[in-house]
């Protein structure tokens, strides 16, 4: 399939004061109608990802998009056609939001966000929003005690790290095993997720654990 026949699309990620989530609800007549969406709209042709971004979201919602940053880029292939949706993060914006095309509207927390009630292409724009903005890559243990180890991760959650990977390639499976135990005890007590790059078997011991 050429790239002429898939649909570009620009998408907002349009948030308030309390990090709720503008979402829109398709017209029923419409492809994918009585879905929730996040708002957005067909590139024109010779229009910019941004400059589409910037005239849906006031066609939309009568907001002016002060500044936005890249969130995710997603294609999507269904029966009837392919979309490419360019997702931005609306970091600053005038005016408020409001129905301008009679849309029903809603502000909703991100942990709120059901993937069942929007197109398939939008449910990995949930799972982008719904994961920790940043994350923590964990350094090789090395001649490091365990203790001096854990205790600058725990530093790394203090300060609002939500996602651990933990990697670590020169240590033995009985080794690993036990110092991803301690982590993943660390994050569960700041509630953050822990995942572990490993042999899946090795996994199973600390699923069980």
């Amino acid at each position: 399939m050429n790239d002429q026949s898939v649909v570009h699309v620009a998408v907002g990620v349009v948030q308030d004061k309390s990090h709720r989530v503008l979402v829109s609800q398709r017209a029923l007549g419409s492809h994918q109608g009585g879905l929730w969406e996040f708002p957005g709209g067909k590139c024109e042709a010779n229009e910019s990802i941004e400059q589409a971004l910037q005239r849906e979201l006031y066609e939309e919602l009568g907001i002016r998009v002060q500044r936005s940053e890249h969130l995710i880029t997603i294609r999507h292939r269904y029966p009837e056609k392919t979309v490419c949706l360019h997702v931005f993060r609306v970091l600053e914006y005038l005016h408020f939001a409001q129905p301008r095309e009679q849309q029903p509207l809603d502000w909703r927390a991100i942990s709120a966000l059901n993937p069942a009630e929007f197109p398939a292409a939008n449910r990995s724009i949930i799972n982008a929003l719904q994961l920790p903005q940043y994350c923590l890559i964990t350094p090789e243990l090395a001649d490091q005690s365990i203790d001096s180890y854990l205790a600058s991760i725990v530093s790394a959650l203090e300060n609002g790290i939500r996602l651990v990977i933990f990697r670590d390639h020169h240590l033995g499976r009985q080794r690993y095993i036990q110092l991803a135990k301690e982590l993943q005890h660390c994050c569960a007590q700041h509630q953050a997720i822990c995942s572990f790059n490993m042999p899946l078997d090795w996994l199973e011991t600390i699923d069980a654990a």
